[in-house]
């Protein structure tokens, strides 16, 4: 899964576990068509990595009582989470928050006590790929499937939200074979099929189907300028 910011105010208000999520406008809010219906959309993103100097308006969505807001460890004040306003619950907005290279950090309070925190860093420039599977006992039915998560990372590992440009390649051999790629962005006309997709907030996928013999799957990525990455997994 790779919820949008948005998806915390859900999980806020109908999960018991603390949480407090921040949330990055990236413009104000928009109107689109959606199946012929035209909607509200508030374009959000989890990243740390802004114009120099700017000034941010973000969200922090938490179940908590209040929420503490630092940049580089600098606070930037507290706000109550008004549970009274069924608008306005779970969902503290902060306007005009000075960008600094660094982090961002929400710490959620209740009772005085700090119960969940977030944070958003900066990173680098992306310079590779890194693989990740969901399905760690993938059997080999014919049907059961593989979902294999690319992220463009900078040199330290970390993943960099920034990295939209270029198509991720796939190439896949062994008891497998590749039967869809997606990106996560649900305003592209991109097609599911074909072993390409270009990067969204730094991340694309492509879905595997087991054969129907089990046996060994390389998959590798590849997309121009960052360094590829290769995986090896075996079907049960």
């Amino acid at each position: 899964m790779e919820p949008l910011p948005q998806a915390y105010l859900v999980k806020s208000a109908f999960e018991e576990a603390p949480l407090v999520h921040i949330g990055v406008m990236d413009s104000e809010k928009e109107n689109i068509e959606w199946n012929d219906i035209t909607v509200g959309h508030l374009p959000l993103s989890a990243h740390w990595n802004r114009a120099a100097g700017s000034k941010q308006n973000l969200f922090t969505f938490t179940n908590a009582e209040e929420v503490e807001l630092l940049v580089n460890g600098k606070s930037i004040g507290v706000q109550k989470n008004n549970i009274t306003d069924t608008a306005k619950r779970n969902m503290i907005y902060w306007q005009g928050v000075p960008y600094h290279a660094g982090k961002v950090v929400a710490i959620a309070r209740t009772g005085g006590k700090e119960i969940a925190r977030h944070e958003l860093e900066t990173t680098g420039k992306a310079v590779a790929l890194k693989m990740e599977i969901e399905n760690r006992d993938w059997k080999a039915d014919g049907k059961e499937l593989q979902y294999v998560n690319v992220y463009a990372v900078d040199r330290k590992g970390r993943r960099v939200f920034t990295a939209d440009k270029g198509d991720v390649s796939f190439e896949v051999s062994g008891a497998s074979r590749l039967i869809a790629v997606d990106n996560g962005d649900h305003f592209s006309n991109e097609l599911f099929n074909g072993n390409k997709r270009s990067l969204h907030n730094g991340f694309a996928m492509g879905i595997l189907r087991s054969a129907q013999t089990a046996g060994v799957v390389g998959i590798r990525a590849s997309v121009p300028g960052l360094k590829s990455a290769e995986l090896k997994m075996t079907t049960k």
